[in-house]
């Protein structure tokens, strides 16, 4: 965990010293994502593992990056709204990563642009006492996604992108680890 802090501040650091150049421009990108129905996977130390479907869900975010003429880095926050595990009884968790952005340019033109999208950070998790009771705590861990984005006019985002929340509990004497899966369809506009 102390690895990925330290990695999510190196970001934060090369962020002024990559870009445009002279120019230093630097944009902010509000994005409303969809995610899609996803999976969210528990492997506890004993032998027992529960892999659940988990219901659609909500996703702002908010990124700030320093703009190159093909390659761009940037630091972003995800606000992942409480989602349902179906058939979970009332089972609700939500992720919040802070995460390092990194885009590429593949193919550039005025009108639009098509961009190759990772994102590496850090998750903050939170569930309810449906999803766990009983004596536990948790941590988070690694957050990364990988995907595309559509960029109409300079302004207007359009984005698909693989993500995955992983996080640790430890529960009455025992310990899981946690793996959440989604697909995200997202619009955003770069101001």
């Amino acid at each position: 965990m102390k690895k990925i802090f330290i990695a999510i501040f190196f970001v934060f650091l090369l962020v002024p010293v990559f870009g445009a150049g002279n120019e230093r421009l630097f944009h902010v990108q509000f994005n409303v994502g969809l995610d899609v129905k996803g999976t969210h996977d528990r492997f506890f130390n004993v032998p027992y593992w529960d892999d659940e479907t988990v219901m659609m869900g909500y996703s702002p975010s908010f990124e700030v990056v320093n703009q190159g003429k093909y390659f761009d880095i940037g630091v972003g926050f995800e606000y992942q709204l409480p989602r349902e595990i179906k058939d979970g009884n009332g089972a609700e968790f939500n992720f919040m990563p802070i995460y390092s952005v990194w885009r590429i340019t593949i193919i550039p033109t005025k009108a639009r642009e098509l961009e190759a999208i990772g994102h590496v950070g850090y998750n903050i998790f939170n569930f309810n006492e449906e999803y766990l009771t009983g004596d536990y705590s948790s941590t988070g861990n690694l957050y990364w996604g990988a995907g595309l984005s559509l960029v109409l006019g300079q302004r207007i985002v359009m984005q698909g992108l693989y993500k995955q929340n992983k996080a640790n509990v430890e529960y009455n004497g025992t310990s899981a680890e946690i793996k959440n899966s989604h697909i995200t369809i997202s619009l955003g506009l770069r101001l």
